[in-house]
């Protein structure tokens, strides 16, 4: 994190610096079309008849004129969001004697930006009013029009073929400006399409890939759930059936000797359901959901913890066991496992570390509060050294992992000459108002 954090801080400020930047260049090429649009209505006013006195003399209705046309050219702030407004403020410029040049710039961004029949409708409006303002401008004097102004072009009787060059002129421009405004609208429009396309398949060869990392995992995942099955299925079947010859072999002359078979065959058979339910949730990449209320208990699950109690008694370990649960067939499958599991390793460890010594187990909780277990056992008694080299030492670690991952809290070691195992888990209250009826 210390060295993501400056990198992440870095590259914000240069993409907020990269937005003013585009911001502020956008605004001032809006100004300049703006002042552009200006020039061009001081240049045509003249074709707006009785506007002009004079060359360069307007009348008051030409000054109305000019500031209606200088309020009609500020929809270029507009053209991108809403390209129609242009299109409609040009067309009336264009209507009353003005150039052509506004409804050009809105038929542009609506052929770049609208789909369908809005921007055919708009090309074909943009075309019929820039051949009416070339036909117009070719029968009126070419000094009172727009390109006769920019262009110099005059048509006077004395001047031979003058009237027919300055209508050359006119159509020329006229045609540059329709096929430049429609070729460029077709090349934004297509470089955005591009760049769509290529987003849309990005996200499909992102989302191929994880697919295929997922097929992959899944195939790791069944290869590992196999290799488990064929490595530990065959060994705890046979303990199961040689437990219980030996349960029948000692059933009369041996009553102490065929209950420890029939107890290490009942673990025997437990500890084959749970590795049927651990090897199921491999090959699916998680934890099945919780059982129904109507359904017999998961082999790990709150609603087992009785069954993991009573066995402990059956193997002759003292259990003092409160388990006070409510709503437990609306807990979350991560949560319901993850509370037996616990209670599992932290009893697990109790018997290891303090055999024959009895055992306070402690479980409550309900939907939408805390969930608490606390597993404590004295500590003092001489320790087995074949139990106590059984582990890996992990399961303490385990415990706290379940717990990190569940937000939850927990407390491991000694306490008044008892190891405790004390950890607190929440229950989401998404829960609890499922178990409500809420």
């Amino acid at each position: 994190m210390a060295v993501s954090g400056p990198r992440t801080t870095v590259g914000i400020v240069n993409t907020l610096a990269g937005r003013i930047v585009r911001l502020s260049l956008l605004t001032l090429w809006d100004i300049v079309l703006y002042l552009l649009g200006v020039l061009l209505t001081f240049l045509s006013i003249e074709g707006v008849p009785g506007a002009t006195s004079g060359p360069g003399l307007p009348t008051d209705l030409g000054i109305v004129v000019l500031l209606l046309a200088c309020l009609l050219w500020l929809t270029v702030f507009l053209r991108r969001r809403f390209p129609v407004v242009p299109l409609v403020a040009g067309a009336l410029l264009t209507l009353v004697g003005m150039d052509y040049w506004l409804v050009l710039i809105g038929a542009f961004h609506a052929l770049a930006r609208l789909r369908g029949w809005p921007a055919i409708a708009a090309a074909a409006g943009a075309g019929v009013l820039v051949v009416f303002a070339t036909v117009r401008d070719i029968v009126r004097d070419p000094q009172s029009t727009m390109t006769g102004s920019l262009f110099g072009v005059t048509g006077t009787p004395d001047t031979p073929g003058s009237g027919a060059v300055a209508a050359i002129v006119v159509l020329i421009v006229a045609a540059m400006s329709l096929g430049t405004t429609g070729g460029l609208a077709l090349l934004v429009r297509s470089r955005r399409e591009t760049a769509t396309a290529r987003t849309r398949v990005e996200a499909v060869d992102a989302r191929n890939a994880d697919l295929s990392s997922e097929l992959a995992r899944t195939s790791e995942r069944d290869r590992l759930a196999t290799e488990i099955h064929d490595a530990l299925a065959h060994r705890l079947s046979v303990i199961s059936l040689q437990s219980g010859a030996l349960e029948t072999a000692t059933h009369t002359s041996d009553p102490a000797l065929a209950h420890a078979a029939r107890v290490l065959r009942g673990q025997a058979h437990a500890s084959l359901e749970d590795l049927r339910g651990l090897l199921g949730d491999l090959r699916t990449g998680g934890p099945a959901s919780s059982t129904g209320p109507t359904e017999a208990p998961a082999t790990a699950s709150m609603r087992a913890l009785p069954r993991l109690v009573r066995s402990l008694r059956e193997a002759g370990t003292a259990v003092d066991a409160v388990v006070l649960l409510d709503g437990t067939e609306s807990a979350p499958a991560a949560l319901d496992r993850s509370i037996y599991r616990i209670a599992q390793e932290s009893l697990t460890n109790a018997l290891k570390h303090a055999p024959g010594a009895p055992v306070s187990l402690y479980v409550e909780g309900a939907p939408g509060s805390d969930i608490r277990i606390r597993v404590s056992n004295p500590i003092g008694r001489p320790v087995d050294p074949v139990l106590q080299g059984s582990g890996a030492g992990s399961g303490i670690a385990g415990i706290r992992e379940r717990v990190r991952l569940l937000s939850g809290a927990s407390w491991i070691g000694v306490h008044e000459g008892c190891f405790v195992v004390d950890a607190t888990l929440p229950w989401p209250i998404e829960a609890a108002q499922a178990w409500r009826g809420v």
